[in-house]
């Protein structure tokens, strides 16, 4: 089992930069990681994962994540002292994957079913459904 450490990947700006998420916390059953970078507490992206054992249904594992990106609202200050509002989320952004594994499968399964759902994220069509959301007709 790998230990807690920090997930670096690149953002989507023209030119990439790695955005360094930091483990923040750690349950039996959940992993919790903050980019910090932004120096607003309310505007840490972040990202959760989360596994389990279906033990009372079929006995399956499951892994799961969620990536929350929000984005700060523009404020001005309302005061005639010119005092800046706290800083407030004015929209998260988010993604979420669930894999199901089967006590059947078998390691090539596994393989399999990463390489493909990786693979599929990287696709023009998965692409253009996200940042244009241009579904296919």
């Amino acid at each position: 089992m790998p230990s807690i450490a920090n997930i670096v990947i690149a953002d989507g700006a023209s030119t990439p930069v790695n955005r360094t998420f930091a483990p923040v916390s750690r349950d039996v059953n959940l992993a919790r990681y903050k980019d910090k970078s932004g120096g607003i507490t309310v505007g840490y992206p972040s990202i959760e994962l989360t596994d389990r054992w279906q033990e009372q249904s079929d006995g399956s594992y499951k892994c799961s994540w969620k990536l929350s990106v929000p984005t700060l609202a523009t404020t001005a200050p309302t005061t005639s002292t010119g005092i800046q509002p706290a800083p407030t989320v004015g929209y998260t952004c988010w993604a979420t994957g669930t894999f199901t594994v089967p006590n059947q499968a078998v390691s090539q399964d596994k393989k399999n079913l990463y390489a493909l759902a990786k693979n599929l994220m990287a696709t023009t069509l998965f692409k253009d459904i996200v940042e244009s959301q241009d579904f296919p007709t």
